[in-house]
Protein backbone atom coordinates (compact mmCIF):
# COMPACT_ATOMS: atom_id res chain seq x y z
CA UNK A 1 0.00 0.00 0.00
CA UNK A 2 1.37 3.39 -1.14
CA UNK A 3 1.72 6.52 0.81
CA UNK A 4 -0.95 7.99 -0.89
CA UNK A 5 -3.56 4.91 -0.19
CA UNK A 6 -2.26 4.97 3.80
CA UNK A 7 -3.11 9.05 4.13
CA UNK A 8 -6.47 7.93 2.32
CA UNK A 9 -7.48 5.11 4.48
CA UNK A 10 -6.30 7.64 7.47
CA UNK A 11 -7.32 10.84 7.08
CA UNK A 12 -10.11 10.37 4.03
CA UNK A 13 -9.70 11.38 0.58
CA UNK A 14 -9.96 15.23 0.81
CA UNK A 15 -7.75 15.59 3.44
CA UNK A 16 -5.15 13.56 1.38
CA UNK A 17 -5.64 16.14 -1.41
CA UNK A 18 -5.03 18.76 0.84
CA UNK A 19 -2.04 17.87 1.93
CA UNK A 20 -0.63 16.72 -1.37
CA UNK A 21 -1.68 20.26 -3.06
CA UNK A 22 -0.69 22.87 -0.36
CA UNK A 23 2.07 23.99 -2.47
CA UNK A 24 -0.68 24.43 -5.52
CA UNK A 25 -2.59 26.53 -3.39
CA UNK A 26 -0.43 28.76 -2.17
CA UNK A 27 1.51 29.13 -6.05
CA UNK A 28 -2.28 29.35 -7.13
CA UNK A 29 -3.29 32.27 -4.92
CA UNK A 30 -0.18 34.82 -5.74
CA UNK A 31 -1.32 33.45 -9.88
CA UNK A 32 -4.83 34.31 -10.12
CA UNK A 33 -5.47 36.52 -6.99
CA UNK A 34 -5.80 39.52 -9.20
CA UNK A 35 -8.51 38.31 -11.45
CA UNK A 36 -11.16 38.94 -8.73
CA UNK A 37 -9.99 42.78 -8.53
CA UNK A 38 -12.08 43.26 -11.55
CA UNK A 39 -15.12 41.38 -9.75
CA UNK A 40 -17.68 44.28 -7.94
CA UNK A 41 -17.70 43.50 -4.60
CA UNK A 42 -21.36 44.65 -3.69
CA UNK A 43 -22.88 42.20 -6.68
CA UNK A 44 -23.05 38.48 -5.69
CA UNK A 45 -20.91 36.35 -7.65
CA UNK A 46 -22.00 32.44 -9.22
CA UNK A 47 -19.01 30.39 -9.58
CA UNK A 48 -18.82 27.84 -12.31
CA UNK A 49 -16.38 25.15 -10.83
CA UNK A 50 -15.05 22.23 -13.25
CA UNK A 51 -15.69 23.79 -16.81
CA UNK A 52 -14.49 21.65 -19.94
CA UNK A 53 -11.20 22.73 -21.28
CA UNK A 54 -10.59 19.75 -23.60
CA UNK A 55 -11.53 17.95 -26.79
CA UNK A 56 -14.93 17.29 -25.78
CA UNK A 57 -17.11 19.34 -27.90
CA UNK A 58 -20.26 17.74 -25.83
CA UNK A 59 -18.85 19.04 -22.59
CA UNK A 60 -17.95 22.38 -24.15
CA UNK A 61 -21.36 23.34 -25.20
CA UNK A 62 -22.14 22.45 -21.63
CA UNK A 63 -19.75 24.53 -20.65
CA UNK A 64 -20.65 27.05 -22.99
CA UNK A 65 -24.27 26.45 -22.17
CA UNK A 66 -24.41 27.31 -19.03
CA UNK A 67 -22.32 29.68 -19.11
CA UNK A 68 -24.98 31.84 -20.81
CA UNK A 69 -27.82 30.23 -18.83
CA UNK A 70 -25.88 31.77 -15.61
CA UNK A 71 -25.48 34.90 -17.30
CA UNK A 72 -28.95 34.76 -18.63
CA UNK A 73 -30.61 34.54 -14.88
CA UNK A 74 -28.31 35.76 -12.22
CA UNK A 75 -27.90 38.91 -11.10
CA UNK A 76 -24.20 39.45 -10.53
CA UNK A 77 -20.64 38.20 -11.50
CA UNK A 78 -20.11 35.02 -13.10
CA UNK A 79 -16.83 33.53 -12.65
CA UNK A 80 -15.36 30.51 -14.95
CA UNK A 81 -12.90 27.79 -13.09
CA UNK A 82 -12.42 25.09 -15.50
CA UNK A 83 -11.83 21.60 -14.52
CA UNK A 84 -8.62 20.63 -13.14
CA UNK A 85 -7.73 24.02 -11.38
CA UNK A 86 -9.92 23.71 -8.33
CA UNK A 87 -7.06 23.46 -5.86
CA UNK A 88 -5.05 26.71 -7.69
CA UNK A 89 -8.30 28.68 -7.20
CA UNK A 90 -9.28 27.37 -3.43
CA UNK A 91 -7.80 30.26 -1.55
CA UNK A 92 -9.11 32.98 -4.04
CA UNK A 93 -12.54 31.91 -3.66
CA UNK A 94 -12.37 31.08 -0.01
CA UNK A 95 -11.52 34.65 0.81
CA UNK A 96 -13.85 36.20 -2.44
CA UNK A 97 -16.79 34.65 -1.49
CA UNK A 98 -19.87 35.53 0.59
CA UNK A 99 -20.97 32.22 1.46
CA UNK A 100 -24.28 33.87 2.81
CA UNK A 101 -24.71 35.53 -0.92
CA UNK A 102 -22.60 33.72 -3.50
CA UNK A 103 -23.28 30.40 -5.31
CA UNK A 104 -20.94 27.94 -6.72
CA UNK A 105 -22.10 25.76 -9.35
CA UNK A 106 -20.91 22.82 -10.41
CA UNK A 107 -20.25 21.44 -14.47
CA UNK A 108 -22.96 19.32 -15.62
CA UNK A 109 -22.73 16.24 -18.10
CA UNK A 110 -22.85 12.40 -17.59
CA UNK A 111 -19.96 11.97 -15.02
CA UNK A 112 -21.67 11.45 -11.89
CA UNK A 113 -20.54 7.64 -11.01
CA UNK A 114 -17.66 6.21 -10.64
CA UNK A 115 -17.08 6.10 -14.53
CA UNK A 116 -15.41 9.10 -14.79
CA UNK A 117 -14.19 8.65 -10.62
CA UNK A 118 -11.75 11.76 -11.28
CA UNK A 119 -14.83 14.25 -11.57
CA UNK A 120 -16.97 12.69 -8.75
CA UNK A 121 -14.31 13.02 -6.20
CA UNK A 122 -13.58 16.74 -7.42
CA UNK A 123 -17.54 17.41 -6.48
CA UNK A 124 -17.08 16.27 -3.00
CA UNK A 125 -13.89 18.09 -2.78
CA UNK A 126 -15.81 20.96 -3.79
CA UNK A 127 -18.53 19.93 -1.12
CA UNK A 128 -16.37 19.68 1.65
CA UNK A 129 -14.00 23.03 0.59
CA UNK A 130 -17.17 25.24 0.85
CA UNK A 131 -19.77 23.52 3.34
CA UNK A 132 -21.54 27.08 3.69
CA UNK A 133 -22.43 27.95 0.55
CA UNK A 134 -25.29 27.24 -1.70
CA UNK A 135 -23.78 24.43 -4.24
CA UNK A 136 -25.74 23.61 -7.76
CA UNK A 137 -24.97 20.81 -9.50
CA UNK A 138 -26.05 21.25 -13.34
CA UNK A 139 -28.08 18.53 -14.98
CA UNK A 140 -26.37 15.75 -14.70
CA UNK A 141 -26.68 11.68 -15.59
CA UNK A 142 -25.03 9.09 -12.47
CA UNK A 143 -24.43 5.81 -13.40
CA UNK A 144 -22.55 3.52 -10.70
CA UNK A 145 -21.63 0.35 -12.07
CA UNK A 146 -21.06 -0.60 -8.28
CA UNK A 147 -23.29 0.74 -5.88
CA UNK A 148 -21.35 -0.53 -2.73
CA UNK A 149 -18.02 0.85 -3.84
CA UNK A 150 -16.19 2.90 -1.89
CA UNK A 151 -16.66 5.88 -4.24
CA UNK A 152 -20.46 5.62 -3.90
CA UNK A 153 -20.03 5.39 0.01
CA UNK A 154 -17.99 8.48 0.40
CA UNK A 155 -19.96 10.32 -2.35
CA UNK A 156 -23.52 9.06 -0.32
CA UNK A 157 -21.34 10.60 3.10
CA UNK A 158 -20.39 13.90 1.40
CA UNK A 159 -23.49 14.91 -0.04
CA UNK A 160 -25.40 14.16 3.38
CA UNK A 161 -23.50 16.29 5.15
CA UNK A 162 -23.71 19.61 2.89
CA UNK A 163 -26.64 21.40 4.17
CA UNK A 164 -27.57 23.65 0.86
CA UNK A 165 -26.83 21.28 -2.13
CA UNK A 166 -28.80 21.14 -5.07
CA UNK A 167 -28.61 18.74 -7.62
CA UNK A 168 -30.49 18.59 -11.13
CA UNK A 169 -30.93 15.14 -13.36
CA UNK A 170 -31.17 15.72 -17.10
CA UNK A 171 -33.52 12.73 -17.14
CA UNK A 172 -35.73 10.50 -15.53
CA UNK A 173 -33.60 7.48 -15.10
CA UNK A 174 -30.68 9.09 -12.84
CA UNK A 175 -33.78 11.55 -11.60
CA UNK A 176 -34.50 7.91 -9.65
CA UNK A 177 -31.18 7.33 -8.67
CA UNK A 178 -30.27 10.72 -7.43
CA UNK A 179 -33.01 10.23 -4.64
CA UNK A 180 -32.15 7.28 -4.10
CA UNK A 181 -28.45 7.93 -3.50
CA UNK A 182 -28.99 11.44 -1.76
CA UNK A 183 -32.13 11.43 0.02
CA UNK A 184 -31.22 14.29 2.12
CA UNK A 185 -30.31 16.69 -0.66
CA UNK A 186 -32.92 18.95 -3.32
CA UNK A 187 -33.34 16.68 -6.09
CA UNK A 188 -34.88 18.07 -9.44
CA UNK A 189 -35.14 17.30 -13.15
CA UNK A 190 -34.49 19.36 -16.30
CA UNK A 191 -33.23 18.88 -19.54
CA UNK A 192 -29.28 18.43 -20.74
CA UNK A 193 -28.25 22.58 -20.33
CA UNK A 194 -27.27 22.54 -24.00
CA UNK A 195 -30.88 22.12 -24.77
CA UNK A 196 -31.15 25.73 -23.75
CA UNK A 197 -28.51 27.15 -25.82
CA UNK A 198 -29.55 29.74 -28.85
CA UNK A 199 -26.63 27.97 -31.57
CA UNK A 200 -27.48 31.18 -33.81
CA UNK A 201 -25.10 33.19 -32.02
CA UNK A 202 -22.37 30.61 -33.35
CA UNK A 203 -23.75 30.15 -36.96
CA UNK A 204 -23.33 31.92 -40.06
CA UNK A 205 -26.25 33.87 -40.55
CA UNK A 206 -25.80 32.94 -44.37
CA UNK A 207 -28.31 29.92 -45.49
CA UNK A 208 -26.35 27.04 -47.39
CA UNK A 209 -27.89 24.32 -49.01
CA UNK A 210 -27.98 20.81 -46.88
CA UNK A 211 -26.50 17.67 -48.68
CA UNK A 212 -24.93 14.16 -47.38
CA UNK A 213 -25.11 11.91 -44.36
CA UNK A 214 -23.15 12.78 -41.23
CA UNK A 215 -21.95 10.10 -39.17
CA UNK A 216 -21.30 10.62 -35.12
CA UNK A 217 -20.84 7.31 -34.35
CA UNK A 218 -18.78 6.40 -30.34
CA UNK A 219 -15.55 4.69 -30.40
CA UNK A 220 -14.73 4.54 -26.65
CA UNK A 221 -16.04 2.50 -23.04
CA UNK A 222 -19.88 4.05 -24.12
CA UNK A 223 -20.29 2.40 -27.45
CA UNK A 224 -23.18 -0.20 -28.18
CA UNK A 225 -23.12 -1.01 -31.69
CA UNK A 226 -20.31 -3.38 -32.68
CA UNK A 227 -18.09 -3.49 -35.97
CA UNK A 228 -21.07 -5.91 -37.93
CA UNK A 229 -24.00 -3.21 -36.89
CA UNK A 230 -21.77 -0.35 -38.17
CA UNK A 231 -20.94 -1.90 -41.13
CA UNK A 232 -24.44 -2.48 -42.06
CA UNK A 233 -25.48 1.19 -41.37
CA UNK A 234 -22.72 2.12 -43.80
CA UNK A 235 -24.20 -0.16 -46.41
CA UNK A 236 -27.65 0.89 -45.84
CA UNK A 237 -26.77 4.82 -46.06
CA UNK A 238 -24.58 4.20 -49.19
CA UNK A 239 -27.96 2.36 -50.96
CA UNK A 240 -30.02 5.34 -49.98
CA UNK A 241 -28.06 8.50 -50.13
CA UNK A 242 -26.05 9.42 -53.05
CA UNK A 243 -24.69 12.59 -51.90
CA UNK A 244 -20.92 12.82 -49.94
CA UNK A 245 -21.25 10.29 -46.59
CA UNK A 246 -18.41 11.85 -43.74
CA UNK A 247 -17.70 10.74 -40.45
CA UNK A 248 -16.93 13.02 -37.54
CA UNK A 249 -16.95 13.15 -33.90
CA UNK A 250 -17.62 15.03 -31.06
CA UNK A 251 -14.13 14.61 -29.24
CA UNK A 252 -10.87 15.62 -30.87
CA UNK A 253 -7.66 15.61 -30.31
CA UNK A 254 -5.61 18.57 -28.76
CA UNK A 255 -3.09 18.99 -26.67
CA UNK A 256 -3.70 22.01 -24.82
CA UNK A 257 -6.32 23.63 -22.81
CA UNK A 258 -8.95 25.29 -24.46
CA UNK A 259 -10.18 28.95 -23.59
CA UNK A 260 -13.22 30.42 -24.05
CA UNK A 261 -12.81 31.76 -27.30
CA UNK A 262 -11.28 28.66 -28.97
CA UNK A 263 -14.27 27.00 -27.14
CA UNK A 264 -16.78 29.18 -29.23
CA UNK A 265 -14.93 28.63 -32.16
CA UNK A 266 -14.27 25.19 -31.76
CA UNK A 267 -18.40 24.93 -31.37
CA UNK A 268 -19.87 27.13 -34.24
CA UNK A 269 -17.23 25.47 -36.68
CA UNK A 270 -19.03 21.81 -35.55
CA UNK A 271 -22.74 23.65 -35.58
CA UNK A 272 -22.01 24.39 -38.83
CA UNK A 273 -21.36 20.72 -40.48
CA UNK A 274 -24.61 19.75 -38.44
CA UNK A 275 -26.57 22.37 -40.19
CA UNK A 276 -25.22 21.75 -43.44
CA UNK A 277 -25.71 17.81 -43.61
CA UNK A 278 -29.09 16.34 -44.76
CA UNK A 279 -29.09 14.02 -42.23
CA UNK A 280 -27.17 12.68 -38.96
CA UNK A 281 -26.86 9.28 -37.88
CA UNK A 282 -25.39 9.38 -33.94
CA UNK A 283 -25.03 7.33 -30.49
CA UNK A 284 -23.54 10.29 -28.76
CA UNK A 285 -26.13 12.38 -26.73
CA UNK A 286 -25.10 15.86 -27.93
CA UNK A 287 -24.55 14.64 -31.54
CA UNK A 288 -28.66 14.48 -31.33
CA UNK A 289 -28.64 17.48 -29.32
CA UNK A 290 -26.60 19.36 -31.99
CA UNK A 291 -28.58 18.19 -34.54
CA UNK A 292 -32.09 19.16 -32.49
CA UNK A 293 -30.74 22.91 -32.55
CA UNK A 294 -29.77 23.07 -35.97
CA UNK A 295 -33.06 21.86 -37.40
CA UNK A 296 -30.97 18.57 -38.59
CA UNK A 297 -32.90 15.15 -39.13
CA UNK A 298 -30.90 12.59 -37.33
CA UNK A 299 -31.41 8.92 -36.32
CA UNK A 300 -30.43 8.01 -32.98
CA UNK A 301 -29.26 5.17 -31.49
CA UNK A 302 -28.60 4.39 -27.72
CA UNK A 303 -25.10 4.33 -25.72
CA UNK A 304 -24.30 1.95 -23.50
CA UNK A 305 -26.30 3.66 -20.79
CA UNK A 306 -29.44 5.26 -20.46
CA UNK A 307 -28.64 8.80 -20.92
CA UNK A 308 -29.53 9.23 -24.80
CA UNK A 309 -32.71 7.78 -24.40
CA UNK A 310 -33.38 9.53 -21.51
CA UNK A 311 -32.45 13.06 -22.44
CA UNK A 312 -34.26 12.25 -26.01
CA UNK A 313 -37.56 12.01 -24.17
CA UNK A 314 -37.43 15.80 -23.71
CA UNK A 315 -37.53 16.41 -27.83
CA UNK A 316 -39.26 13.21 -28.75
CA UNK A 317 -41.80 15.29 -30.21
CA UNK A 318 -39.45 16.92 -32.68
CA UNK A 319 -40.61 14.98 -36.09
CA UNK A 320 -36.54 15.30 -37.59
CA UNK A 321 -35.91 13.26 -34.71
CA UNK A 322 -35.84 9.30 -34.32
CA UNK A 323 -34.89 7.40 -32.08
CA UNK A 324 -34.51 3.55 -32.48
CA UNK A 325 -33.71 0.83 -30.79
CA UNK A 326 -31.95 -1.59 -33.21
CA UNK A 327 -30.37 -1.44 -36.61
CA UNK A 328 -33.21 -3.39 -38.07
CA UNK A 329 -35.23 -0.33 -37.45
CA UNK A 330 -32.66 1.88 -39.46
CA UNK A 331 -33.76 1.28 -43.16
CA UNK A 332 -36.98 2.20 -42.48
CA UNK A 333 -35.87 5.47 -40.36
CA UNK A 334 -33.36 6.28 -42.90
CA UNK A 335 -35.70 6.09 -46.22
CA UNK A 336 -38.35 7.93 -43.85
CA UNK A 337 -35.86 10.85 -43.28
CA UNK A 338 -34.24 11.28 -46.30
CA UNK A 339 -37.88 12.41 -47.43
CA UNK A 340 -38.15 14.75 -44.91
CA UNK A 341 -39.76 18.43 -45.83
CA UNK A 342 -36.50 19.94 -43.14
CA UNK A 343 -36.14 23.22 -44.31
CA UNK A 344 -39.65 23.24 -41.87
CA UNK A 345 -37.61 22.49 -38.92
CA UNK A 346 -37.89 24.53 -35.97
CA UNK A 347 -35.68 24.18 -32.67
CA UNK A 348 -38.87 24.86 -30.05
CA UNK A 349 -36.28 27.01 -27.53
CA UNK A 350 -38.76 28.90 -25.74
CA UNK A 351 -40.74 25.84 -25.12
CA UNK A 352 -37.87 24.19 -23.81
CA UNK A 353 -36.37 26.89 -21.64
CA UNK A 354 -39.56 26.83 -19.30
CA UNK A 355 -38.97 23.65 -18.82
CA UNK A 356 -35.87 24.76 -16.94
CA UNK A 357 -38.27 26.84 -14.63
CA UNK A 358 -36.50 24.90 -11.74
CA UNK A 359 -33.61 25.72 -12.07
CA UNK A 360 -34.20 29.21 -12.54
CA UNK A 361 -35.48 29.94 -9.67
CA UNK A 362 -32.23 29.00 -7.77
CA UNK A 363 -30.61 31.56 -8.59
CA UNK A 364 -33.02 34.00 -7.57
CA UNK A 365 -32.17 36.98 -5.18
CA UNK A 366 -34.39 39.71 -3.77
CA UNK A 367 -36.93 38.13 -6.41
CA UNK A 368 -34.40 39.20 -9.27
CA UNK A 369 -34.57 37.13 -12.07
CA UNK A 370 -34.36 38.20 -16.74
CA UNK A 371 -37.47 37.24 -18.82
CA UNK A 372 -35.71 36.32 -21.55
CA UNK A 373 -38.75 34.32 -22.36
Amino acid sequence: MGISQILGATIGPYKTQLLKQHASIQRGYRTHRHEFDSLQNNQRTCFILGTANYGNLGDLAIAEAQYNFIKDNFDGNVVEIPTGKLWEYKRCIQEFADPQRDVICLQGGGNMGDLYSIYEYERCFVMRMFPNMKIIVMPQTISYSNPQSKLARYAQSTYKNHPNLHLFAREKVSFAAMRQYFPEASVALVPDIVLSFNVNTLLDKTPTERAGAVIVLRDDVEKNLNADERGFIDKAIRNVISAPISTTDTVIDTDHEIGITERRGLLSKKLQQFRNAQIIITDRLHGMVFAALTGTPAIVFNNNNHKVHGVYEWIQDLPYITFIQSTKEFPDALKQLTNYDYSKNVYPLKDIYVKFAPFRRLYRHNRYIKNQY
